[in-house]
């Protein structure tokens, strides 16, 4: 007999079913005896969607919100405002063309709104920066939960102004600014005691000699006169700088020995 007869004549595995094939010659999938046919997606799909399909996409978006505005108030929480301290708040990223009415609007679930500045550059268009002052600190609390919200189509970026310091940071300063131009912008604020530069990236810090005078020079930078070398410039309130603590010696750790395996065993047994 040839293979292909002796192949026909086989009985075949139980739980097979002989394989039938379409006027192309391509075999045709039959399901098990006994058993249910695994639909496609596609024939599990409806009006062309499969089903099922997109469901757990909302419950993953609803999480990530949830999980984004827990962290926000975590934070709003960590950067509270206190009694005593001046309730101004600080808005980021906002769009050019945005209207004092708008931000006003949007703020005021929070509370009453007793001032609200909007920066603008050297040609004196809206830059996306502002500051809010509220009348309590309670508002102004109420108002950090807003950082990362959408507003206008951006992420609002809103937070607590850094505490004051001596130093003062420039953020963004013009290529061509010198220390005597920065000196003179200030001559009639106060004494500098020094400006550092930053090659690397336009930034720098001044440093004068007492918290007040650095105070007046920040509320100073902060007006429509304040320019250097003919530029808008400005400035926020740097971090001082830590003074590094020589370590004790006597505080540092002792060195340990290492033991052989004989010193190992001798003081197991002594036990």
């Amino acid at each position: 007999k040839n293979v292909s007869d002796s192949e026909a004549t086989m009985p075949k595995p139980k739980g097979e079913t002989p394989q039938k094939k379409d006027a192309k010659g391509t075999i045709k999938r039959q399901p098990k005896q006994g058993g249910v046919e695994k639909k496609t997606t596609k024939e599990r799909s409806v009006n062309g969607t499969p089903k099922g399909k997109g469901k757990g996409i909302d419950k993953i978006a609803q999480k990530v919100s949830t999980k984004k505005t827990n962290v926000t108030k975590q934070k709003a929480k960590l950067h509270k405002f206190y009694e005593g301290e001046e309730p101004r708040i600080v808005v980021d990223n906002m769009i050019w063309t945005v209207e004092e009415s708008a931000v006003r609007d949007f703020f005021k679930t929070c509370g009453t709104i007793v001032a609200l500045e909007l920066s603008k550059n050297d040609k004196g268009e809206l830059n996306g920066k502002g500051s809010i002052t509220f009348d309590t600190v309670e508002s102004a609390n109420k108002s950090l939960t807003l950082d990362g919200e959408q507003f206008l189509g951006r992420a609002l970026k809103v937070s607590k102004p850094l505490s004051p310091s001596r130093t003062l940071l420039i953020t963004k300063r013009p290529a061509e600014a010198t220390e005597e131009d920065f000196k003179k912008a200030f001559a009639k604020i106060g004494e500098i005691s020094s400006i550092r530069f930053l090659q690397s990236n336009l930034i720098g810090f001044i440093e004068f000699v007492d918290l007040d005078t650095a105070i007046k020079a920040y509320a100073y930078s902060e007006t429509d006169e304040f320019r250097v070398a003919g530029k808008r410039v400005y400035f926020q309130y740097a971090y001082p700088r830590e003074k590094k603590e020589e370590k004790d010696k006597s505080a540092s750790p002792q060195k340990t020995t290492k033991l052989s395996r004989a010193d190992l065993d001798n003081n197991w047994r002594k036990r």
